[in-house]
């Protein structure tokens, strides 16, 4: 493809990012649902490792993501194609970096 030109989202690509965002969704609610049975019936380690894993594996998917975005942000043409001034931060990269930092980046990638 060349630089400066817009690949198409087919509806196909769509259907699979709703339904990947819905699992994700889904498992992280049975996570937290999981992690609180373990607090309230006193079992605190296994609680610990459980939350500890789903912190470890956020902070992982948010750093793949920051990564894929740096790495995006280098290719020619990047600015051309997303218009790289945002009206809200001045600069994108701001922006995303708030939203990995929150734990949302991934979403709006």
């Amino acid at each position: 493809m060349e630089p400066g030109t817009f690949s198409k989202y087919s509806w196909t690509d769509f259907v699979f990012s709703v339904i990947g965002v819905c699992t994700f969704l889904v498992d992280w609610g049975s996570d937290v649902w999981v992690a609180t049975e373990f607090y309230c019936r006193g079992d605190f380690f296994w609680f610990g490792v459980l939350v500890g894993l789903m912190v470890l594996s956020s902070v992982v998917v948010q750093m793949f993501s920051w990564f894929w975005f740096k790495y995006d942000r280098e290719l020619p043409g990047f600015s051309a194609q997303t218009g790289a001034k945002s009206v809200l931060f001045g600069d994108r990269v701001k922006l995303s970096c708030l939203l990995h930092v929150l734990q949302l980046g991934f979403l709006f990638r």
